[in-house]
């Protein structure tokens, strides 16, 4: 489900320098953007809504957790005229198997879409693999409740996965 996706804003070599961190929007923007406040989790997918959207394909993650830590923003170059909503670190699995652990992630907007950005490795030229993923969260009456779709990082570009929040 993930495209490899080169962001302009954050696929920047830097080379022997250190790159100012990304900083977080001003505490009230923070508070009111619901994937920012309620990301923090363990989630699983839910196939039958997946499907329900229209993705028929295997999805490529089946759970993952995001766990808040804001030292992470650090990890990501700043850009002018973004800001971090909420960082920390992305673990993925699929089918129960772990296959990225304690990624470093920030949530930010990019043209109109809360988007998560991770840090899922290096590439053979040493430069910084970033992958991205718009993300939503319809919320429920109560956090056990939301709904979280995790869709391509090109706006209208297909279906969403559809996941819950695992008990």
């Amino acid at each position: 489900m993930f495209l490899k996706s080169s962001l302009a804003i954050l696929s920047v070599c830097i080379f022997g320098q250190t790159a100012l961190a990304m900083p977080f929007c001003d505490t009230a923007v923070q508070k009111s953007n619901n994937v920012g406040v309620r990301l923090e989790g363990t989630w699983k997918i839910d196939t039958a809504l997946t499907q329900g959207l229209g993705d028929t394909s295997e999805p490529g993650i089946s759970a993952f957790q995001f766990h808040k830590q804001p030292d992470q923003a650090k990890r990501f170059p700043s850009k002018a005229g973004h800001c971090v909503l909420a960082s920390g670190v992305l673990t993925l699995s699929r089918d129960g198997v772990v296959y990225g652990e304690g990624m470093p992630a920030i949530v930010l907007n990019l043209e109109g879409n809360p988007t998560l950005v991770f840090l899922e490795g290096v590439n053979p030229d040493g430069s910084n693999d970033y992958e991205s993923s718009i993300v939503s969260i319809a919320l429920g009456n109560k956090p056990a409740n939301d709904l979280l779709f995790f869709g391509e990082d090109h706006p209208l570009s297909g279906p969403s996965l559809a996941f819950r929040r695992a008990p």
